[in-house]
């Protein structure tokens, strides 16, 4: 599926949690900087340190659309469900008021629905999984993972 952890500012490539962590230093309010550096600790499966830097770029209240979708990954991958789906549905609303046949926003929007049911159908919660990779199944209709895991909730 489409849960790849997204930075922000392409130009940024080869940055390293040291190069973040400096511009953080010269700039504590740099939310993009938090976010990219809890990228890069995602990748190296130091989930409690990405989620220390997704929710400071979330709590300086830039709102960059991106970080709680990036949170909510972060928390599904620890197996945090209730907090998954608090940020991915945040991350859904997002998405769906910056929508506008955005060939960027329509796979993270259908991998946070795919997310937020997979955390639902993990809580137990079948209805509202199916609700969501519904969702995800109408943005992106044919797609296999999807449709074997709205064949698995079903079940």
């Amino acid at each position: 599926m489409y849960g790849v952890i997204t930075s922000i500012n392409a130009g940024d490539k080869g940055w390293t949690i040291e190069n973040y962590t400096h511009e953080i230093g010269k700039n504590p309010r740099y939310a993009a900087a938090y976010n990219n550096r809890g990228v890069l600790y995602y990748n190296k499966g130091e989930y409690n340190q990405a989620l220390a830097d997704f929710n400071e770029a979330i709590g300086l209240g830039q709102n960059l659309e991106i970080e709680d979708y990036n949170c909510g990954l972060a928390y599904f991958s620890c197996r945090f469900y209730d907090q998954a789906v608090t940020h991915l549905n945040n991350a859904i609303k997002k998405f769906k008021n910056i929508l506008t046949n955005s060939h960027v926003i329509v796979p993270l929007l259908t991998a946070a629905h795919y997310y937020c049911g997979l955390a639902h159908f993990n809580k137990g919660n079948r209805e509202k999984a199916i609700e969501n990779l519904q969702e995800a199944d109408h943005l992106c209709p044919n797609n296999q993972e999807i449709i074997q895991a709205l064949k698995d909730v079903r079940n």
